[in-house]
């Protein structure tokens, strides 16, 4: 048998081999090659896991955080501003207050046009105290055209509680007029004094006033007194404070004036008390013919006495004078400026003032002011 190869080998049984594991499942190919592929990837790379960021009403939690931090600094700079402007606005009310307090509670009366005024005597007002609060009162729109020259005289009075006021002006129709307040209703209004069938006053005239109040004395009167053209001092009245727009008339004075000198002052004073001892009575002051300066009260109907207070007789024209009271010791006092002193004179009065009362005070005769009054 030579030439020819033989296999040891043995031939395989088909019915024999190996063992088959019944627990062993069979795969598909496309299985297979999916797990490959799936092995394949896992083992070379790592998949980054995305986790979903949390929010707060609808805001990212670091935009939440900051809106409420800027929200909060807001709301502290609005509580710091307002306490500010509170202490501001209360400090600002506190000087309006003080500045309110310190300013007279008489009312200022506003002139349309800015205007020279001369300076006239300065009449004594009633001394009163008011239960009601300081108050300074606000004049209508509708103004009076003062004269360009025009003194001016005023009075104030106590009716129960109220205070009132009259400032006395001549306009430029020389016509003399008055402006009154009343406390109680708050209002100006304004009387036409030297109206029809009263004497007319001189222009420029210097205006007096003095006034008779309730409870001080049991009747209530207001008189101003004032320069004619021919110089002659006379004296009108009233004795309504309600009514004071068509209620002037004329006084005792007017029926027998006296004669002063041209373009001098006037000064004028109602002595109000409650005691018996007390005149009761208007007294006025003024510059004669002869330069003297004269003194006479309604007291008697006007009681004279041509005898004059200073002597020797005073030089100047238009010398300054004004009358005030001084209750606690009966007197009487006068002040004028003579040879650019101011003097002050007294008389103490009983139940009449005559001339002879008055008495030179030598203090303020040594006493000398720089300024013209």
């Amino acid at each position: 048998m030579s030439g020819q190869v033989f296999s040891t080998l043995e031939p395989i049984d088909n019915q024999t081999g190996l063992e088959i594991d019944p627990r062993l499942q069979p795969m598909s190919p496309d299985r297979l090659a999916t797990s490959i592929s799936e092995n394949s990837e896992t083992d070379h790379k790592e998949v980054p896991v995305k986790y979903s960021e949390r929010k707060l009403f609808g805001l990212r939690k670091k935009v939440f955080i900051r809106t409420i931090a800027i929200a909060l600094f807001l709301i502290s700079c609005a509580i710091i501003g307002g306490a500010i402007g509170g202490n501001l606005s209360k400090r600002n009310s506190q000087k309006a207050s003080t500045s309110t307090n310190e300013t007279a509670s008489a009312p200022s009366i506003s002139i349309e046009t800015p205007l020279s005024i001369t300076s006239t005597s300065t009449t004594s007002a009633i001394n009163s105290t008011s239960t009601s609060s300081p108050f300074i009162p606000t004049p209508t729109s509708n103004y009076d055209q003062l004269l360009q020259d025009s003194s001016i005289s005023s009075v104030n009075w106590t009716d129960g509680t109220y205070q009132h006021y009259a400032v006395f002006y001549q306009k430029s129709s020389d016509h003399i007029s008055a402006s009154v307040w009343d406390e109680y209703n708050r209002t100006w209004s304004t009387s036409d004094v030297s109206g029809f069938n009263l004497p007319a006053p001189n222009s420029g005239t210097s205006i007096a006033s003095s006034v008779r109040s309730i409870p001080a004395t049991k009747y209530f009167q207001l008189n101003v007194y004032f320069y004619t053209a021919d110089t002659k001092v006379v004296e009108l009245y009233t004795k309504s404070q309600q009514a004071l727009t068509n209620s002037w008339n004329n006084g005792q004075l007017t029926s027998t004036p006296f004669v002063g000198l041209s373009d001098s002052h006037l000064a004028a004073y109602w002595d109000n008390c409650d005691f018996q001892s007390c005149l009761s009575s208007s007294v006025t002051l003024y510059q004669s013919l002869d330069s003297n300066l004269r003194f006479s009260n309604s007291s008697g109907g006007w009681y004279r006495d041509e005898s004059q207070i200073i002597k020797p007789k005073i030089a100047a024209p238009k010398t300054s004078i004004a009358l005030m009271p001084w209750q606690p010791k009966k007197e009487l006092k006068a002040y004028i400026k003579n040879n650019n002193r101011v003097q002050e004179y007294t008389n103490k009065y009983q139940n009449n003032i005559t001339m002879s009362n008055w008495v030179l005070r030598k203090f303020h005769n040594a006493r000398r002011f720089v300024t013209t009054y």
